[in-house]
């Protein structure tokens, strides 16, 4: 059974309610090598199945393993999950035996728990996530239903956005859509093209049939520019339900019998409150600016005065261009609260990361809602400043794990050991802080 056999194994026996340590005995009771079954077990616990289909369509294509690493990570992915993925299809490589040594069973059993354990420590050692996204040089692509139910035979309506950030031209773009169901199957895709300068909005409508079946469903879109792919996105998730259901009528409840009134008080008075400033309704005055223009005349204005610079993007009408003015102000100030006026989720976390590492402020991470993005300001700054107690913040058990082996061996901070929860990067932690201080004490 190959690596990728072997991995699928312990997907299925992890999904039937087996602990991985229960999985691990029982496979070597089968003769599987501990190598193997470690190798297998890392890729079962980090991998996604989705992803793994995406990275296998590209190999193929004979796409370089760097640049489809590079452009993962363009998107968020997260290191680990794509070395898993790319472990399943390993690279063909051609070797030649020069020499063969008797070794016994033993001695391979110990090399190879030691080679693991070097390269998980390296791994952590020199992983270092790659920084915010810069939305200034990505599609941004957004995809967003109008309702989160819909009946068998309803058409699927939802509506996209794409926004060009980083530059003026025109990109004639192909989008495909899919319905995909819980079990990751496309049952249904549309595609159409359009072109783009700066930013481009549309309504979808894919009908279904009774063919579909009730249950969770969500839309992904892909974007290709020419041959390749240049951005993707998702819908939150949406139900689909029988259209033969009927309305289920409450039951009548007896007549109840209304409260004795309480004898009525006297009116109070309200307190005067002062009058509410409506409003300022955007002029437009910038509105047929170029993005360099517009940046030209935020950093003009900043420079003298701030809130004078913040009413050019209140005077945009456009609500991505607001975000983009935003965004592009605060990466001239380094002022996290301008990022905390971006509507977009996306756009407002990436400029809150970015502000939150240059001010070295584990504080404004808080303000990041994506996971992924914010347990990543939290590591750097941990790192950064020195200080492994900011790892505590992180959401994410492996990703927590990893700040605290980087702390121990990038600024010797071994007490991070301890809070280590993976039993073998423990040991090695551990084992890497006694060979030190017995290099010390020698």
């Amino acid at each position: 059974m190959g690596l990728r056999e072997l991995t699928n194994y312990i997907r299925q026996l992890a999904s039937q309610g087996y602990d991985y340590p229960s999985i691990q005995k029982f496979l070597l009771t089968k003769g599987y090598s501990q190598e193997d079954i470690n190798k297998a077990i890392q890729i079962s616990y980090y991998s996604n199945p989705q992803l793994e289909q995406f990275i296998s369509a590209q190999l193929d294509k004979g796409i370089d393993r760097g640049q489809l690493k590079n452009y993962l990570l363009s998107y968020g992915y997260q290191p680990n999950a794509i070395d898993s993925g790319m472990s399943m299809f390993p690279q063909h490589v051609e070797v030649t035996h020069h020499h063969m040594f008797d070794v016994s069973n033993k001695v391979l059993l110990v090399i190879g728990g030691i080679c693991l354990a070097a390269l998980i420590t390296l791994g952590l050692l020199f992983f270092r996530p790659g920084g915010s996204i810069d939305v200034s040089e990505l599609l941004d692509f957004e995809i967003n239903l109008d309702t989160t139910e819909f009946k068998v035979g309803d058409d699927i309506v939802f509506s996209y956005s794409v926004f060009n950030m980083g530059s003026d031209n025109r990109f004639d773009l192909r989008f495909f859509f899919d319905i995909i169901d819980e079990k990751g199957k496309i049952v249904s895709r549309k595609s159409q093209q359009a072109a783009i300068e700066t930013r481009l909005t549309n309504t979808v409508s894919i009908k279904t049939n009774i063919d579909f079946i009730p249950g969770k469903y969500f839309v992904r879109g892909k974007i290709k520019y020419g041959a390749e792919d240049v951005a993707i996105a998702e819908s939150e998730e949406f139900t689909l339900v029988s259209s033969n259901t009927t309305e289920v009528k409450p039951p009548v409840e007896p007549p109840v019998e209304p409260p004795v009134k309480p004898p009525v008080e006297p009116p109070v008075e309200p307190p005067v409150e002062p009058p509410v400033e409506p409003p300022v309704e955007p002029t437009g005055e910038y509105d047929d600016l170029t993005n360099n223009e517009i940046i030209k005349i935020l950093e003009d204005k900043s420079s003298k005065d701030l809130s004078d610079a913040a009413k050019v993007c209140t005077q945009l009408t456009d609500a991505l261009m607001q975000d983009f003015c935003y965004f592009e102000l605060a990466k001239i100030t380094n002022n996290t609260k301008i990022c905390t006026k971006i509507l977009k989720n996306y756009t407002r976390d990436n400029c809150v990361d970015r502000t939150a590492k240059i001010n070295n402020d584990p504080e404004s991470c808080k303000l990041i809602s994506k996971d992924s993005t914010r347990d990543n300001c939290f590591r750097e700054i941990a790192l950064n400043s020195e200080k492994s107690e900011l790892c505590d913040e992180i959401s994410d058990e492996f990703n927590r794990n990893s700040c605290y082996m980087a702390s121990a061996l990038r600024n010797h901070d071994y007490d991070a050991c301890e809070k280590i929860t993976n039993s073998l990067l423990k040991d090695s932690c551990i084992h890497i802080k006694n060979t030190e201080q017995e290099g010390d004490s020698s």
